[in-house]
């Protein structure tokens, strides 16, 4: 941060005490305004240059007669004529503020050098990249690892295909009437259950519960009165070419 040096006994020198008499009360701030104007815009020289005696007096806050405040600091000695009145020019300013200039030189080495920090570690950074777009640095230190564990994957949801239903062929009705039978179920499995106990291992035919053979038989004895699923034994059917669960 740029600050001003003030003289601890500059309200109490000769020439500030001389400026309240011709000014009036409130006139030994003007000095103060007008180094710190200064020490912003022309910090290296000190030295007004290009301004009237009324811009300079509007710089610094002067509200009274245009060209009194440059006239008293000019007859007090704070302020110098150098070659016209639109030059003027801070006395002994590189002896009191002459810092200022330092400070800005040192504060502007200092930002360039942090941004040529920050451009090397820019370039450094894009050196990590190859030619073929991989980041070097984002590499996997043990290519050889087998990979680890990754977030669990949302499988998806398979769309349920309705079975086909019947055709409506002659002698197929039987099926869909058995189909409405409770039994257990075994999906794709016939559900014919014989007087052992064992079921039929057969396909289903679509749309009905038992195979093609036990739709047959099941239509028979529905048609002659006899009790489900025991018009023959597992040995007799298996001697027609069905496979039984455990044999």
């Amino acid at each position: 941060m740029s600050y001003i040096n003030v003289d601890l006994d500059y309200f109490d020198h000769p020439k500030t005490k001389r400026l309240v008499g011709l000014l009036g009360v409130g006139a030994e701030l003007l000095p103060i305004r007008l180094w710190a104007y200064t020490g912003k815009y022309h910090p290296r020289t000190g030295i007004i240059t290009g301004y009237a005696p009324q811009e300079v007096e509007i710089f610094v806050g002067w509200k009274g007669k245009p060209g009194k405040m440059v006239a008293a600091l000019l007859k007090v000695g704070f302020v110098e004529l150098v070659g016209t009145p639109k030059c003027l020019k801070i006395h002994d300013w590189k002896t009191t503020q002459g810092h200022l200039w330092s400070l800005k030189i040192r504060n502007k080495k200092i930002a360039l050098s942090r941004w040529e920090k920050l451009r090397r570690t820019m370039e450094e950074r894009k050196s990590t990249v190859d030619t073929s777009g991989t980041n070097l640095v984002c590499q996997d230190p043990n290519p050889g690892m087998p990979p680890g564990p990754g977030p669990a994957q949302a499988q998806p949801i398979p769309k349920h295909k309705p079975e086909p239903r019947p055709s409506q062929e002659p002698g197929t009705e039987t099926a869909r009437v058995v189909a409405s039978d409770k039994t257990e179920g075994r999906p794709g499995i016939c559900d014919y259950r014989y007087q052992d106990g064992a079921r039929c291992s057969a396909d289903r035919e679509p749309g009905a519960i038992f195979c093609r053979h036990h739709i047959e038989k099941r239509r028979e004895e529905k048609a002659g009165g006899k009790r489900v699923g025991g018009w023959k034994s597992s040995a007799e059917i298996a001697e027609e070419g069905f496979r039984i669960p455990g044999q």
